[in-house]
């Protein structure tokens, strides 16, 4: 049974490093990025001891960069779960647009 890693690393440019270190980890799938600026969310997908190895080692190398990063490790998720943290973004600031399935606005000041 697959289990879900999330990775939260500040600043683009290390996220970037750390989604590449992860996607090169044995018997890990990176199923997506999210920008929620500053912090770049990182989803990883393959079994327990392969995402939390992957995730150990991607904060690690966040950190000796100098950016704030975190993991957490969902073993086993429901599959509700799973097909939620595959859905695209419902906003994507780069696009500056909401996803034509999602309807969602972004606030203006």
């Amino acid at each position: 049974m697959d289990s879900l890693a999330l990775l939260e690393v500040g600043n683009l440019s290390p996220a970037l490093i750390v989604v590449d270190r992860c996607a090169k980890a044995a018997g890990v799938r990176v199923v997506g990025v999210e920008s929620a600026d500053p912090v770049q969310c990182i989803k990883l997908l393959g079994s327990a001891d392969a995402v939390k190895a992957a995730a150990e080692a991607g904060v690690a190398l966040a950190k000796r960069m100098g950016a704030a990063a975190a993991w957490s490790v969902l073993a086993g998720p429901l599959p509700e779960t799973l097909a939620l943290a595959q859905q695209p973004p419902a906003f994507n600031p780069l696009a500056g647009r909401s996803h034509p399935l999602v309807s969602v606005r972004p606030t203006t000041s």
